[in-house]
């Protein structure tokens, strides 16, 4: 049989942010606002679908793939500390990887528990640059079954347990109406502020089919829908993120996962989203990577993007524009990412083909 068919379409994605890779598919855990629900994937019973070393050596493969550089994401088609089998797995990749000696960002994002030797076997590993980033959003278990206390106790045993890990905190969903009270808002941000480098505050990208779900739940919601971004209009981001930096002035947040990343790696953001600027609320909120993105961006060079183009076998005339590289033709999802993360500048295109599962969750 090809290998090629052997892969499971959702195994092996480059996503917005990141390069998503997974050996497990499935989680029982069933939040109502999950993005993999759509999918067919949750809730199900999670299953391995690719070992650990084939997974990496399909990753190394990849035209997309730039060892030490790309950052990864690990088992994000599921819960990757839910149990003993996808802990075992999610920590089997990170030790495969190590011993590849790739000095690649990877980051693993959970509501999980992490326990102290989980901890410390991650920060053991001597090559890869981890990232764990810890979801409490403080939300009713009506629309997130998971209880928040195991998720408190892994910021603790990260910060307690580790010197080479990276711990954000992940804010998000943040959905009016339901978690945006002042006082859910400052419990979930005491315990974050105490053990995380910061936070990554944004709201929720509200699919047909996900607003159906939280309904559903029993849950009341007056929101509009958003399936391609996560939804903030200005007036409420405005209110959330003035509330947090006037609480708490001095701890560093984010309304974006790759704008926290960029920071902990010392570069500008690597989606540039520093071109929307306030907009997108990027940028006006005292964010403590201003001088990489503005100062220490790279500028666009039109002999590396007509390389990267060659090579990727896009056959389009480009423009370098103010706060963008266009492209005059059609270019997938996975394409776009990885040029605007080899050049750390903002893609944009005539159109754009979805990825294998955009296609599902915003059809």
């Amino acid at each position: 049989m090809d290998k090629e068919k052997t892969i499971p379409p959702y195994s092996i994605e480059y996503l917005k942010s990141y390069f998503s890779i997974n050996s497990i598919v499935g989680c029982t855990v069933d939040c109502a606002y999950c993005f993999l629900s759509p999918l067919g994937i949750s809730p199900s019973k999670p299953r391995k679908v690719i070992d650990e070393e084939s997974l990496v050596d399909r990753l190394e493969e990849s035209e997309f793939f730039i060892p030490h550089e790309t950052v990864l994401s690990l088992n994000n088609r599921t819960e990757p500390f839910l149990n003993k089998f996808t802990t075992e797995s999610t920590l089997k990749i990170m030790y495969i990887l190590d011993q590849r000696k790739l000095r690649n960002p990877v980051t693993v994002t959970s509501k999980g528990k992490l326990s102290k030797e989980t901890v410390s076997f991650i920060d053991n590993l001597r090559e890869i640059n981890p990232f764990i980033i810890v979801t409490n959003s403080g939300l009713p278990k009506e629309v997130e079954p998971l209880g928040h206390k195991g998720q408190i106790e892994t910021m603790k045993n990260v910060r307690d347990y580790s010197e080479r890990i990276h711990l954000l905190h992940q804010f998000r969903p943040i959905i009016q109406g339901i978690n945006d009270s002042e006082e859910v808002m400052k419990d979930v941000l005491s315990k974050a502020q105490e053990y995380c480098d910061g936070s990554i505050v944004s709201g929720l990208r509200m699919t047909q089919f996900i607003r159906d779900r939280i309904i559903k739940s029993g849950v009341k919601l007056d929101m509009p829908l958003s399936p391609d971004h996560k939804l903030m209009d200005n007036d409420f981001r405005k209110r959330v993120y003035g509330f947090i930096k006037e609480t708490y002035p001095e701890y560093p947040i984010f309304s974006e996962t790759s704008c926290a990343i960029s920071w902990r790696l010392d570069i500008s953001d690597i989606n540039g989203y520093w071109s929307k600027g306030e907009e997108k609320g990027i940028c006006d909120l005292g964010c403590p990577n201003h001088f990489n993105c503005y100062d220490r961006r790279p500028k666009p060079n039109i002999k590396k993007i007509s390389n990267l183009l060659k090579v990727m076998n896009i056959d389009s005339k480009f423009e370098i524009k103010e706060n963008q590289i266009f492209i005059y033709g059609s270019i997938s999802q996975e394409q776009r990412s990885y040029l605007r993360h080899k050049n750390r500048f903002p893609i944009k295109s005539s159109s754009i083909t979805k990825s294998e599962s955009e296609k599902v969750i915003s059809p």
